[in-house]
């Protein structure tokens, strides 16, 4: 992965503000004009320079709370680490005792599900911005794989 970046020369107010851009132009125009790696960079430039900023706090979403309905997560839904090479992988591996299983990232639709006592699906919702997602479960109901 490439260590260095342009991001790296900017200072934290406009660090946040390009993170609010890239996530807007990625989640709600649908039109990204940068790469999710160039993205990643520029996330980790602002969290080495402040890493208690509240705009790396938030998980981009397209959700509009009120658009339609909606379920707050019992436990946040968040973005996971990445790495772009072995290297990386293995210094993470490294650091988990027990068995692994690994296998390519394949992107769709991340989705929290909660069934009742007696075992039948409850509610079903998106990861939304990783606090409250889209309330999906009739949706689901239709997709035999899941329980």
């Amino acid at each position: 992965m490439v260590t260095s970046s342009k991001w790296e020369r900017m200072d934290v107010r406009r660090l946040e503000a390009a993170v609010r851009k890239h996530n807007r132009l990625y989640f709600i125009e649908h039109q990204p004009e940068i790469s999710d790696q160039e993205f990643d960079l520029l996330v980790e430039a602002l969290r080495a320079k402040r890493p208690d900023s509240p705009v790396l706090l938030g998980v981009g979403s397209d959700l509009v709370v009120g658009e339609r309905p909606t379920v707050r997560h019992v436990v946040p839904m968040l973005s996971l680490d990445k790495c772009y090479d072995a290297a990386a992988a293995g210094e993470w591996a490294a650091k988990i005792s027990g068995t692994l299983v690994a296998s390519p990232k394949i992107d769709g639709c991340a989705v929290s599900l909660r069934y009742d006592s007696q075992g039948r699906l409850a509610v079903a919702a998106t990861r939304g911005n990783g606090q409250i997602g889209e309330e999906i479960t009739s949706n689901v109901r239709h997709i035999g794989a899941i329980p």
